[in-house]
Formats: C-alpha cells, structure tokens, sequence
C-alpha cells in the first residue's frame, strides 16, 4: 500500500468511514487514474498523490459521514466530473447503487474508462443535464440521495438535486464557506422544492473544514422544477 493510499485509510477512519482491502485496492487504481489523466482533462486542479487524497478523497467521503445511507441506498451524483464525489462513496460502500450524472462527453469517456479501471461494473454512468434527467420519469424521484459538490452555488444546486430525490431521502452538497452567505436566500426555494430541515456540518478532512448541508425531503418537488439553466436557483415568483 502506498503512503498516500495510507495517509486515506487514516482520513477515512478519522470519519468513520472504514475502507477493506479491496477499497483500498480500488481507491490505489483510482489515484493512479486522476494522477494520469487529471491534468490533461482538466479534471481536477491538484495533481500530486497527497493534494489528491486530502482535497479530494477524503473529502468525498464526507456524504458517508453526514447521512445515515440504507444498504442499497440509489444515490446521484450531480455533476460528477472525475467522479467526485460519487466514485469514492461508492468504492467505500459497494452496497450503494452509484449513478454518475455528467454532461461533458470527454468527461463520460473517463467515468466510462474509470468504470473498468477500478472494477466497479455497476457503476451508472449518464451522459446529460440534471435539468433534463429530473424530467426523465425513470428518474425523477427515484433516489434515496443526491450528492453534489463545488457544481452550483447553493440554491441552484438544490433545484438541481432536489426533484431527482424521493420523499424520505436527502440532498447532500459539499461547500466552502460562502455556503453561509448563500443560503439564507436559498430557504424559500427550498421549501418550494419540497426540501425542509436544512442542517450545515463542519466536517474536517485533512485540508481543513468542508460545510456540508444537509436537506431533506419531505414532500414531492412541484413539476415546475428544475427551470430552465438561466432561472435556476433563482427566488420563487409570489403572486
């Protein structure tokens, strides 16, 4: 195992998050991955193993600290682009039913390159829009979790994740700090969407805190949702 593969088994615990032999193994082939073709894809701005680890393993392993996932929980990661943070949740859970949601081609072809590289065959991988998935009905309401990181600020990310989610289940984004200033206009339309107990945690990995907000959903997201790409996240029209 190499010192970086260790240096996440150690963030991964710190979380409670525990990874086998065979996850590690994964995570190994995954690092090996975004090390190779992250730069040329543009898929990632760190590049050296450590940075990999700490700005992006670990911290993708959040969601898994945040929510309590059933086993076999459907989980959506909303613009997954390397397959962040959908890839690494699903390496450590293999119960999870992982579906990658990104509308870059060149980006697909890596998911779908990924897809082998690590040995997960029966992680989804969609080319497309999450304005254009939720509309599809094989979809829409269908997951027990969205997950989304760094894709939206976080109202529009909500409008995005929100009509893909069932009732009982939860939206998870991971943000920085302007999170804070973001969602207080964020509050109506989330409780237009259907969404209600918004909870933010700080959760530490090793490149510091990741605010990770936490809604969930209590009532189904109204067919007007999600609005075209130049309206989302935008407040609700009032009578």
């Amino acid at each position: 195992m190499s010192p970086a593969i260790g240096r996440l088994e150690r963030g991964a615990g710190a979380l409670g998050v525990r990874l086998d032999p065979t996850a590690l193994d994964r995570f190994e082939r995954y690092l090996a991955a975004l090390v190779r073709w992250g730069s040329r894809l543009n898929l990632v701005g760190a590049s050296g193993e450590d940075e990999l680890v700490d700005r992006h393993l670990i911290d993708s392993l959040l969601p898994l600290a945040a929510v309590e996932l059933p086993p076999g929980a459907d989980v959506v990661d909303v613009g997954s682009g390397a397959g962040l943070p959908g890839v690494p949740m699903k390496i450590a859970r293999p119960d999870l039913r992982v579906t990658l949601l990104e509308a870059s081609r060149r980006r697909v072809a890596f998911l779908e390159h990924l897809r082998d590289a690590v040995d997960l065959p029966d992680l989804g991988v969609r080319w497309g829009r999450a304005e254009d998935l939720a509309r599809q009905a094989d979809h829409r309401e269908l997951y027990d979790c969205s997950v989304e990181r760094a894709t939206a600020k976080a109202a529009a990310a909500l409008e995005l994740c929100a009509p893909l989610v069932a009732v009982g289940g939860w939206c998870v984004l991971l943000k920085g700090p302007a999170v804070l200033d973001e969602l207080p206009a964020a509050a109506g339309l989330a409780e237009s969407l259907g969404l209600s107990k918004i909870s933010i945690k700080k959760l530490y990995a090793y490149s510091g805190p990741t605010l990770v907000v936490v809604a969930s959903k209590v009532v189904i997201t109204p067919s007007v949702y999600p609005r075209r790409a130049s309206r989302l996240g935008l407040p609700v029209a009032r009578a």
